[in-house]
């Protein structure tokens, strides 16, 4: 009888876990994936906005990563230059505006001078990151042969010719 009610409290709490796990981080809805279409658009209609966030991450070589709360800033731990709270809440308000979930900064740290390889800034996110979905606009400065074969198998979408482009991640 032990076993048996063991069994019961083990199996309902997996249940549980499940059941939150199946719905964390949405109101239960999912969110609509955007169309190719609509990123182009909305690059189009905030060229500028996006150019100056590639400038940030070009000039802030210690952003990793920029959320769109305090709590959600990732700095190189290599780097003691931090930007200041006004140009870090003043690029926030910017991810907020585009409806970007973060600012992603990506460098090349085998190299002394870290040089910028590109910028990611996601615009929808559903699932975990073993069985999700990701989409959003990247730059890419330096071109590889990974990016080559994602912009082949169309995980890669160019948008114009500076650089920019939509991508889309299932895993």
């Amino acid at each position: 009888m032990i076993l048996n009610r063991q069994t019961i409290v083990c199996n309902a709490l997996i249940f549980i876990i499940l059941f939150i796990l199946s719905s964390c981080g949405t109101d239960g809805n999912k969110p609509e994936i955007l169309s190719d279409l609509s990123i182009k658009k909305m690059y189009s209609a905030n060229k500028l906005t996006l150019v100056s966030m590639v400038d940030f991450c070009s000039e802030n070589i210690s952003v990793r990563r920029l959320g769109l709360t305090r709590k959600k800033v990732k700095f190189s731990r290599s780097r003691s230059e931090v930007p200041s709270d006004s140009m870090l809440s003043e690029m926030q308000n910017k991810l907020q505006k585009l409806g970007a979930k973060s600012l992603i900064c990506t460098r090349d740290w085998s190299l002394a001078v870290a040089p910028l390889v590109s910028v990611t800034i996601p615009l929808y996110n559903s699932g975990l990151s073993v069985s999700g979905n990701t989409k959003g606009i990247t730059y890419l400065k330096v071109m590889n042969s990974v990016t080559r074969e994602q912009i082949k198998s169309g995980e890669l979408i160019l948008i114009d010719k500076s650089g920019w482009y939509i991508y889309d991640m299932k895993s």
